[in-house]
């Protein structure tokens, strides 16, 4: 045999497309033939793509990707024992996947990069004011800088602002539909209700001769205002009647107030008060002595002329 390039053996191995011939003689009469074969070759890669995968947000924690070919029959190598047309993925990353054309062995490989949108959207909550005797609720509100987001107080409140009239913490969640991420902002409200304190000095009694007295109010509470009725709104007050009398002192830090009273009382009984009768003045009785007594005791007495006997 003789394929030519000195091989003389019945076989020859090729790795090329084309025409291949061998002569062969025949040593007893000198005599040759020859014979010819065409070597063809199918190295068509075959077709695959991935379709665009969704990406991973907070609320998509994973995502299908999806590779097709056009060349019929092939089979699919994700790596990682993953030889299904599909992956599924929870990272962020470059992937893979080579397809194998079973009827020539020939491979092709396509990759995609899945992203992910992870962004906590941003939160807060202005200062509350204090909630007081006069200001009976506060207004809360929240604010983020992340557009669109959404706003959850609990309750069914899903405004950014909600009112409140109970001191304690008070929390918003923000979520952002574009990733489904969300965030947390909580706020205080306090509550200042302290009473003022406030009293009234014992007052004097009334009598015939004390004909008014003056009532003095005061307070340990810095500042407060005091209100007597009347337009009086001065710490005292003088009055000339018996009777309850009753002041109110409010506090202007926190609107608070409270009130606290008094008696006063009135003596002007009329001391009890007689003169014994007089003997008579005669020619022999000169003079008499005239006696004043009175049922009430301690009375002074005075009969004019320095007389207080």
């Amino acid at each position: 045999y003789d394929w030519g390039g000195g091989i003389t053996t019945p076989t020859k191995s090729v790795s090329a497309p084309g025409s291949y011939s061998v002569t062969v003689s025949d040593p007893v009469n000198g005599c040759t033939a020859s014979a010819s074969t065409t070597v063809t070759q199918n190295i068509v890669v075959p077709n695959v793509s991935i379709a665009s995968p969704a990406v991973l947000t907070c609320a998509v924690t994973s995502v299908t990707l999806t590779a097709s070919s056009l060349t019929a029959g092939v089979t699919y190598d994700w790596g990682g024992g993953v030889v299904t047309p599909t992956n599924s993925v929870s990272a962020p990353g470059s992937y893979s996947v080579t397809v194998t054309d079973p009827v020539n062995g020939c491979t092709a490989s396509a990759s995609t990069t899945v992203t992910q949108n992870i962004v906590i959207p941003n939160v807060s909550i202005a200062s509350p004011s204090i909630l007081t005797c006069s200001l009976l609720n506060v207004t809360l509100s929240a604010s983020s800088l992340t557009a669109g987001v959404t706003y959850d107080w609990g309750g069914g409140i899903t405004t950014p602002t909600t009112s409140v009239s109970a001191p304690g913490s008070y929390s918003v969640t923000v979520t952002d539909p574009v990733n489904g991420c969300t965030a947390s902002a909580s706020t205080t409200v306090t509550q200042n209700t302290v009473i003022p304190n406030v009293s009234i000095a014992p007052p004097a009694v009334l009598t015939c001769a004390v004909t008014s007295v003056t009532l003095t109010a005061s307070s340990l509470t810095a500042g407060v205002t005091y209100d007597w009725g009347g337009g009086v709104v001065t710490p005292t007050t003088s009055v000339s009647a018996p009777g309850s009398y009753s002041v109110t002192v409010s506090d202007p830090v926190n609107g608070c107030t409270a009130s606290v009273s008094t008696t006063v009382t009135q003596n002007i009984v009329v001391p009890n008060v007689s003169i014994a009768p007089p003997a008579d003045l005669t020619c022999t009785v000169t003079s008499v002595v005239l006696t004043a007594s009175s049922t009430t005791i301690g009375v002074t007495y005075d009969w004019g002329g320095g007389i207080t006997t």
